[in-house]
């Protein structure tokens, strides 16, 4: 398939849907992306002119620019967008959101717009990450973009809130004085914020129509790692209560919740700062739990599949040390092991170490509520034969250290397992802590850090990110980026062959706003050809779906068959090659009742077994 003709998997979502009912479903399979020399010629952007007025002499009143795409989503998507929003399908600027771009460390506060809502207000807080703007033209804007990276689970909520969250200023600074940007992509550097364009895009001047209450301007995208219904079932385990008497396993509730409210949960705490996770509920059909408002339509697209790799650092590089050049590889079981607490020494994975010799070893998680952990949970820790969690063993997660924040040492060998909050901070506490064990999202931007400090390990000897063997500087060294192009292949994402990876897609509005649509089509290409954080579609691998719990539909891969729609979750879901997929409904045509639209049946991959890891049929303890 040529890059102009881009395949998509979309489904369509009518929120106002009655709580527990089936979600209606608006499907289209195909988006072309027009591209003429390299670029994109963007005609979306222009603005309905100026009232005349009625005195000649009095200036005519400055139009408030079109916040084409407001991002709450994935740090691993960071970088992919901005080159999109600068650079559109081309090298160089203007793209779809103009010519300038400033980035902010801690720059953007993702704020939930149910606050007044909760039982007492003002009970959920702001989440901080690291945010982008670009625009147009600094004295008369006609267009801005922007892009916070938070978790995706945390980016899901603020979409599908109602009310839908917003862009704040964080406390760090205001728009009378923006600090100098801080030049977090690759190969660009910063303009300084115009205070104007700083008023605009958080809010000052009521940027647009689409703005909640005339102050800010409300999200209208989610870039993540996961689907909604896999956020939503994360966050329901999250908040539901631990089993009495104490157990632990791939759906059993992780006890953060009650909390300030309800739907509320208790902050989650990193051992290492002042970094805190909220879990918060939040639905994708019916109402919302905590406002009471009807959800609002949304439409889901796939662009591409991301990476997850397991790090180590590389100090120690004795017999017994994770930096051993020994070291390359790690068993799928071995990291449930690992992440589960019940391995903690460096001799359960280090070839050739000295047994005699114990090492400990120090284990890294992210906070349960995150994307990064779902899929690394669900991925690996939760998959037989460990059939386990990463939060085994956090028996009081309401009731403070060492659960709350998790600071867990394991008395005979010093083992120890700790919690980071945030991608930023799980890449910082792998680079300072000899012999730990973490785990990222790939992305040139997420891993910039930690290039000489750490290396990635193979999973059951496959290669995340080259192909086995291909790594050309040497096997687990981490690429960096520092002016594009920086492009992989991740063929072993392609072929299916690494296990740790899922679907990278968006969430907007349905219909999908054109603009949207074209960044959409330049991120994709961006991946390709300059800085390769994902393997961009078109996919020819899956992983099957399925029913999350406590969730009801009836789910389908998609993808494939005319009319059939994406449903249900993913994360976890087995590897599927789209020609097996396409040969299972071939031969078999499909298992439940059929949808009525081009002879598919929808259904098929949540009953088949032989199809499909299914979440709910996983052994708990």
């Amino acid at each position: 398939m040529s890059i102009d003709m881009i395949d998509k998997s979309k489904v369509a979502h009518n929120g106002s849907a009655g709580k527990g009912g089936p979600l209606v479903h608006n499907e289209e399979t195909n988006r072309m992306a027009i591209k003429k020399a390299g670029k994109l010629k963007f005609t979306a952007l222009s603005l309905a002119a100026a009232p005349i007025l009625l005195v000649v002499s009095q200036p005519a009143a400055a139009q408030n620019p079109t916040i084409l795409f407001n991002a709450a989503g994935a740090t691993a998507l960071y970088n992919t967008f901005a080159l999109a929003a600068l650079w559109g399908a081309g090298t160089a600027p203007p793209g779809p959101c103009g010519n300038y771009i400033w980035t902010q460390k801690k720059g953007g506060a993702a704020h939930d717009n149910r606050n007044p809502y909760t039982n007492p207000p003002d009970q959920l807080s702001d989440v901080i990450g690291n945010i982008w703007i670009a625009w147009d033209n600094s004295t008369n804007p006609t267009v801005v973009c922007a892009y916070v990276g938070i978790d995706s689970t945390n980016a899901d909520r603020m979409f599908f809130a109602n009310p839908r969250g917003q862009l704040d200023l964080p406390t760090s600074f205001t728009c009378s004085s923006p600090p100098a940007g801080s030049n977090l992509v690759p190969g660009i550097t910063d303009t300084a914020l115009p205070t104007n364009i700083c008023n605009e895009i958080y809010g000052a001047n009521g940027a647009s129509s689409t703005c909640l209450t005339g102050t800010n301007c409300v999200f209208n995208a989610a870039p993540g790692d996961q689907r909604p219904e896999d956020a939503l079932w994360n966050t329901t385990r999250v908040l539901a209560a631990l089993p009495q008497p104490y157990a632990c396993g791939p759906i059993n509730g992780l006890g953060y919740s009650p909390g300030p409210a309800p739907g509320v949960g208790v902050t989650i705490d990193s051992a290492f700062s002042s970094n805190t996770a909220q879990p918060a509920n939040f639905a994708i059909s019916g109402d919302d739990p905590i406002s009471g408002l009807p959800v609002q339509s949304w439409l889901s697209t796939d662009i591409g599949a991301i990476s997850l790799l397991v790090l180590v650092n590389t100090s120690d590089t004795s017999n017994n040390g994770l930096g051993s050049t020994e070291l390359k590889s790690i068993l799928n079981w071995q990291i449930g092991e690992i992440f589960n607490g019940t391995a903690s020494t460096t001799q359960f994975i280090v070839p050739g170490a000295t047994l005699s010799s114990v090492t400990p070893i120090h284990v890294l998680e992210r906070e349960p509520v995150a994307g990064n952990a779902l899929v690394f949970e669900y991925t690996t820790v939760a998959a037989a034969p460990a059939n386990s969690s990463q939060e085994c063993g956090v028996t009081n997660p309401a009731g403070g250290s060492p659960y709350n924040p998790l600071d867990l040492t394991n008395a005979t060998t010093g083992g120890t397992r700790q919690r980071t909050v945030g991608s930023s901070e799980m890449a910082t506490e792998l680079g300072d802590i000899e012999d730990s064990i973490g785990y990222t999202f790939f992305s040139f931007g997420n891993v910039s850090s930690l290039v000489g400090k750490a290396k990635y390990l193979e999973v059951n000897s496959v290669d995340p990110l080259y192909s086995n063997g291909g790594n050309p500087n040497g096997t687990g060294a981490l690429p960096s980026c520092t002016t594009p192009p920086c492009t992989l292949t991740f063929p072993n994402i392609g072929n299916g062959t690494y296990p740790l990876w899922n679907v990278a897609r968006v969430i907007t509005a349905s219909p999908e706003p054109s603009g949207i649509s074209s960044l959409l089509s330049d991120a994709e290409l961006q991946a390709k050809n300059e800085i390769s954080d994902f393997l961009p579609i078109p996919l020819t691998i899956l992983r099957s779906h399925f029913t999350d719990p406590g969730q009801t539909n009836t789910p389908a891969n998609g993808l494939l068959c005319t009319g059939e729609q994406q449903v249900g979750g993913d994360v976890g879901g087995q590897y599927l090659t789209t020609t097996e997929d396409k040969n299972f409904i071939a031969e078999t045509g499909g298992v439940g009742e059929s949808n009525g639209s081009g002879g598919c049946k929808a259904g098929r991959s949540g009953t088949l077994g032989r199809e499909l890891i299914n979440l709910a049929g996983w052994y708990t303890p």
